[in-house]
């Protein structure tokens, strides 16, 4: 029997695996807008296992099984009626496969794979329709200056083989019991903790057990610094926090004498990595709170840091 957090990778296709040749002409945008509502994310994923020179797509159908399973009872908690769910795994593989090949591949010829999750019914009275990216693995790809220390092993299986993807876990927000900072943490905690990964049911709970109000707590809204602080605790997960909004009261200069980039850096080093929240500056900025989780970096021109300022906190500023 295994974990119940291992699960959902390793549970076997419903139905038979469609083999699929990626190679041109096989066009991606058509794929992802025909089969999956056109999901920005996965044209991503998809556009990704390109640039591996990825030969071969490998679809599969599954019923839903572990976390996932979790996943939809708590859905149903929180209100979501007449609700279906559809489940696909995509694993992408570096040599052309046929259905008689499977046995033949190895971890090293899996470039990464996606579990796809949509999500309909009715939710807060109106009808939904969504795909989302349950979790995706890829390898990190070859390049001298990118470093991702620590990075994870995620056994999955594909037709009748387990195989097991390096990489970091890509965890997408559904916006009904999942928000930026839960996938944020379920992408962190995976690298943590014994089991490898979390539930978010385990994550809600932990967070409604502290809400100042638990009976109206809604995951879709996000969590609170103290919800991510009690997660960070109730996982044993040694940390230090900066909120830079409530630390200038007392100390005016600390956005300039210690930078998150600072933090950030030396989370990254450490092999556990960090968690940068913030909400975007600028006329056109959403006002919205965002968080996303840092795994590694680059020392060439690709680094980000020097116009993070820009690009995610001055929306709609002029630049000179």
């Amino acid at each position: 029997m295994h974990d119940i957090m291992q699960v959902h990778r390793l549970t076997a296709p419903s139905s038979a695996p469609l083999f699929i040749n990626f190679t041109q002409p096989f066009s991606c945008f058509e794929h992802v807008d025909t089969h999956f509502g056109g999901l920005p994310s996965l044209h991503r994923c998809f556009s990704l296992a390109r640039s591996f020179a990825s030969e071969t797509l490998i679809e599969e159908q599954l019923l839903p099984s572990g976390i996932i399973a979790q996943e939809n009872e708590e859905l149903a908690s929180f209100g979501l009626t007449l609700g279906n769910h559809d489940i696909r795994r995509l694993s992408f593989w570096d040599r052309c496969v046929a259905s008689n090949d499977i046995l033949s591949l190895t971890d090293e010829t899996l470039i990464g794979y996606v579990i796809l999750k949509r999500d309909t019914g009715i939710w807060q009275g109106r009808r939904i329709d969504r795909w989302h990216i349950f979790e995706a693995v890829f390898r990190k790809y070859a390049h001298s200056h990118n470093c991702l220390p620590n990075a994870g092993n995620y056994p999955v299986r594909v037709a009748d083989k387990v195989f097991n993807a390096r990489g970091v876990l890509y965890c997408q927000q559904n916006g009904l019991n999942k928000a930026c900072a839960h996938v944020a943490l379920r992408s962190l905690l995976s690298r943590l903790v014994p089991d490898h990964d979390v539930s978010y049911a385990e994550l809600n709970t932990i967070a409604q057990g502290c809400s100042d109000s638990p009976a109206s707590y809604q995951p879709s809204n996000g969590l609170t610094v103290q919800q991510i602080r009690s997660i960070l605790q109730r996982y044993a997960v040694d940390f230090r926090d900066v909120v830079y909004d409530e630390s200038c009261k007392d100390y005016p200069n600390i956005r300039k004498d210690q930078p998150y980039q600072k933090y950030l850096y030396s989370g990254i080093e450490s092999g556990v990595g960090g968690l940068l929240g913030f909400s975007m500056g600028g006329p056109e900025a959403p006002q919205d709170r965002h968080i996303i989780p840092f795994y590694g970096h680059t020392f060439n021109k690709d680094t980000w840091a020097p116009d993070a300022d820009v690009s995610y906190f001055n929306i709609g500023a002029n630049v000179g």
